[in-house]
């Protein structure tokens, strides 16, 4: 079993919407200060809220519970609750999440993606009286605008700005204990542009993290991969002409056809401009419902090829789980098990030497988005989306932690030969861009067939409207020179469209209309049925 860096930090719940506070009726400890509606039919629900991202690392620390300690017929849960399925961790037994310490992103770090000007203005927010951050969160929504300002608006979008940096710098640490990491953070970023705050977002974590490792040389090539239903318009508007940040985004831009989502953004021409042609692409939804076969379609057919080839240093995931099944603004279809797919297929194309952070951004259903998070840190665990499978793997262990005074609380050794073996973690060897293609490929098997001598409706049940959308990606992105010498690795998707077989038809066409209690006039079509036949 794999390790995986962890970072969340209480501090980043502060934030608040100040106009739907009533009083907390919670008897969790962690969530003794949020005074916010919990029901969202209640009036002045706010979907981003300070729960998001204390039930995801709840739910983060019972997974390293259920995975590693000695079965109990029922124990306490950390929150205070029991379960009868319940494993606890003895004291100092081990860790499979390393916990992270997060602070601030300093000025510096966060205008390598934002003005100063931008940023000067978020940190005077702190020192506005309350009536002052209410008159201008009432102006925000008065425009239309989903974002809330308190005091501590602007501590907790630095903590995020410097929990993602933090994961960074630690995955790429030479000698580091993990090439992969989970910042449990909040605000959400992707929508903050260079010098403006919206949806949600204040600071834009992902990208000024793509752009922090870039300006430390600790990667030459980012790629950051969103699949936040929401078009991270942010992002695209930093990274727009970077050439060394490789943005991919699916998201939707319609609620159909023609009704507008937001935030409007994201179109499959915008691929990039000047030295950056061909280093971005959208895939824009047209509609909703899109399920696990689409994206695991455009996933397999183009995310994953250019992926191959783009061959990354660091992949950055935004990660919104707004697009999953039962989201309360999303409108979509996807499954925690189909985050497991696409998590496995970007580490099995890109190899897993390669450090990969993901970034929590949007996703509205508390209980949904804790389930779609274990399911991608089950992936980066390296173990089955199921947590039955995985305990019914006799290897699993437990990692050992060092007990001399050489080392930090939360520092863990270095595992020995056998104790690589115990963790099961894959060991491949050394593979060439096409055939780490063909792995990512199959980890999406279940959804979607890459075969494509079979049908399209032979490769998955894909959506009419989803080939459409991810075939004017293809051909937006093929006109890129970049691009131009791998145009063997994209192909449009022919629409599943059913096979014209005149045998077949004639054997329909022949098939007599069986006697029933309504069986008036059916001797007259059979005669012209048996007529059609014999001609």
């Amino acid at each position: 079993m794999g390790l995986v860096h962890l970072l969340y930090d209480s501090r980043m719940t502060l934030h608040q919407d100040q106009t739907a506070l009533v009083e907390s009726h919670s008897s969790s400890k962690d969530e003794e200060l949020i005074n916010l509606p919990l029901d969202p039919d209640d009036d002045g629900y706010c979907y981003e809220n300070p729960r998001r991202i204390i039930h995801i690392h709840r739910r983060l620390i019972e997974l390293e519970h259920l995975l590693i300690a000695p079965a109990h017929n029922s124990e306490s849960l950390p929150n205070g609750e029991t379960s009868e399925n319940a494993k606890i961790i003895p004291s100092g037994q081990g860790r499979l999440f390393l916990p992270l310490t997060c602070m601030p992103a300093d000025q510096s770090t966060i205008e390598l993606a934002h003005t100063s000007a931008h940023y000067e203005w978020l940190r005077n927010t702190s020192t506005l009286s309350e009536s002052e951050l209410l008159s201008l969160t009432n102006a925000k929504k008065e425009s239309k605008d989903d974002v809330y300002f308190c005091k501590d608006t602007f501590l907790a979008a630095s903590l995020a700005c410097g929990g993602v940096v933090e994961c960074i710098n630690s995955v790429t640490e030479p000698n580091g204990e993990s090439k992969r990491a989970i910042a449990v953070v909040r605000p959400p970023g992707h929508h903050a542009c260079e010098q403006k705050a919206m949806g949600f977002c204040f600071f834009n974590s992902v990208a000024v993290g793509a752009k922090h490792a870039i300006a430390t040389k600790r990667a030459k090539k980012v790629l950051i991969l969103d699949w936040d239903v929401h078009h991270g318009n942010g992002t695209q508007d930093i990274t727009y002409e970077d050439p060394n940040i490789f943005y991919i985004s699916l998201h939707r831009i319609a609620k159909n056809n023609r009704t507008y989502f937001f935030p409007g953004t994201g179109r499959h021409t915008e691929v990039g401009s000047n030295d950056a042609v061909g280093t971005n692409l959208n895939i824009a939804w047209t509609s909703g419902g899109m399920g696990n076969v689409e994206y695991a379609a455009a996933f397999s057919e183009l995310i994953l090829p250019l992926l191959s080839e783009w061959e990354p240093d660091l992949v950055m995931i935004s990660c919104g789980f707004d697009a999953a099944r039962g989201d309360l603004i999303g409108d979509c279809d996807l499954t925690p098990e189909s985050y497991h797919a696409f998590t496995r297929s970007i580490m099995a194309t890109v190899g897993h030497d390669i450090p990969i952070v993901v970034a929590l951004e949007g996703g509205y259903n508390i209980g949904v988005i804790a389930s779609c998070m274990e399911s991608v840190a089950l992936a980066l665990l390296d173990q089955p989306c199921s947590t039955d499978e995985v305990l019914s793997n006799e290897n699993v262990q437990p990692v050992p932690r060092e007990t001399t005074s050489n080392h930090s609380p939360n520092s863990v050794v270095d595992l020995p030969t056998n104790a690589m073996s115990a963790l099961n973690l894959e060991q491949t060897p050394k593979e060439g861009s096409r055939e780490r293609l063909q792995r990512g490929r199959r980890e999406l098997s279940a959804y979607w067939n890459h075969d494509s001598s079979l049908l399209a409706r032979e490769r998955g049940k894909v959506k009419a409207t989803g080939i459409q959308c991810i075939n004017k990606s293809i051909e937006a992105i093929q006109t890129a020179p970049i691009w131009q010498p791998y145009q063997d690795l994209i192909h449009l998707i022919p629409n599943q469209k059913p096979r014209s077989d005149s045998s077949n038809m004639r054997t329909r066409s022949s098939t007599r209309i069986p006697d029933s209690k309504f069986s008036d006039g059916l001797e007259d079509l059979n005669s012209f049925l048996q007529g059609l036949q014999l001609s």
